[in-house]
């Protein structure tokens, strides 16, 4: 079987600069960045749509290794990434799930519901 994959290079880089400075993102901590500040870049563009993404990266410069990562994906199909902006030129995006701000709050208050901390 041959799956062939289509990667998106629709980043806005000083957006994602931006937002990464703005909330001190940390380096290699992509799907706790993206999903922590969903709400606040929701308010902040205004987007009730925007959603929080999971999936994978490939820099453009290596072939076939695609690396697990997450991200905001806004209503326009733009990316915002606040962990890898600085390599966004030469990034491919894989998205495998999309979670919109609702959906994603929703998982977030169940899973505090299951599991409260002592």
């Amino acid at each position: 079987m041959l799956l062939i994959l289509s990667g998106k290079k629709h980043v806005d880089v000083s957006l994602s600069i931006k937002f990464k400075k703005q909330f001190k993102c940390k380096e290699r901590q992509c799907f706790y960045n993206s999903s922590s500040k969903l709400c606040q870049i929701k308010n902040d563009l205004k987007e009730p749509d925007i959603m929080y993404v999971e999936g994978y990266y490939q820099l453009d410069t290596i072939d076939a290794i695609l690396i697990p990562h997450g991200w905001i994906q806004r209503t326009n199909g733009i990316i915002i990434d606040l962990t890898r902006s600085e390599l966004n030129d030469e990034m491919l995006y894989y998205p495998v799930i999309k979670f919109k701000h609702a959906e994603m709050f929703s998982l977030i208050r169940k899973e505090q519901w299951q599991n409260p901390t002592s």
